[in-house]
């Protein structure tokens, strides 16, 4: 995914939404699109790990309970790589 680029000539910031629920997935995803804010969505612990590793974001969205799986793993790898992003629960 690439880095879109603000007004300034600056990297936007990256967003990632880690949720499992389509709901919020979709508005998420407008909200985040219409305020031109580069990123992606996430719907599984697995997949969000994956994502973390490959790339940074300046700040993530996590849902805790991921279809009976545990979000609170996910923290761990936000921690080993990004002591930077902001982190945003629900």
């Amino acid at each position: 995914m690439q880095t879109s680029q603000n007004d300034g000539g600056s990297a936007a910031p990256r967003l990632l939404v880690i949720d499992d629920d389509k709901v919020q997935q979709i508005v998420l995803s407008k909200v985040r699109r219409q305020s031109r804010i580069s990123g992606d969505h996430r719907g599984s612990v697995e997949q969000a790990i994956k994502e973390i590793e490959n790339q940074p974001f300046e700040c993530i969205i996590l849902d805790l309970l991921l279809n009976g799986q545990n979000g609170i793993l996910v923290l761990g790898e936000i921690a080993a790589h990004s002591s930077k992003t902001l982190l945003i629960r629900h």
